[in-house]
């Protein structure tokens, strides 16, 4: 909080919650991507963004607010079976596009396939992410590396195995899953998890 004093500039009431002064005076939150927005402490915090923005980065005064900065990307499984002569990366493309518009998602809806001429990897953009489940914004994914990495899931729960002769007194389980065996293997080996599992078996 700052005021002019006589012969001075404009006041400025207060930085902590005025969107036309936020975290510093004369900083006003973007509007870009933005459907509305607030001032909450000092941070510009948008309470909604436009359909496929999403705000991730947040920056502290006094750099300038980014409003709602990054592309919301948004994943879901199909829950119906089909044949494999959907007419290539377009029908496929087809079959999550009605399957999206049924349960009202919204947005542009492409197909995780490959065919002898593209990839996802070809198709899609890669950019920062996140990416989240639709139904209930889990995040799958960080960003298009970690998309891509080969592990599908991660979860940990308490070990409440009554087979205290395996469990070795550990409390904690963890699991994974790994898109094939491939991507298990370069996990098991990498340096970050040998690291941890070394920690663990102490």
């Amino acid at each position: 909080t700052s005021g002019g004093g006589e012969g001075g500039g404009p006041d400025c009431v207060d930085t902590q919650f005025d969107v036309n002064n936020c975290g510093a005076c004369g900083r006003v939150c973007s509007t870009f991507g933005i459907v509305n927005t607030t001032c909450v402490q000092g941070f510009c915090t948008p309470t909604l963004c436009e359909e496929g923005k999403l705000d991730v980065l947040q920056p502290a005064a006094p750099a300038p607010d980014d409003g709602c900065e990054a592309i919301e990307h948004r994943v879901f499984v199909t829950d119906g079976s089909h044949f494999p002569d959907w007419g290539g990366t377009a029908g496929a493309d087809g079959i999550c596009q009605d399957a999206a518009d049924a349960a009202l998602l919204g947005g542009i809806w492409m197909a995780w396939i490959s065919d002898a001429s593209s990839s996802p990897a070809q198709r899609f953009v890669q950019d920062g992410g996140p990416y989240k489940r639709s139904f209930d914004d889990t995040v799958v994914a960080d960003d298009w590396a970690d998309l891509i990495d080969g592990t599908l899931d991660f979860r940990s729960f308490a070990n409440v195995s009554p087979e205290t002769a395996v469990v070795h007194g550990f409390h904690d389980l963890f699991w994974f899953d790994f898109r094939d065996e491939t991507a298990r293997d370069a996990y098991l080996v990498h340096p970050t998890h040998q690291a941890i599992g070394a920690r663990l078996r102490r």
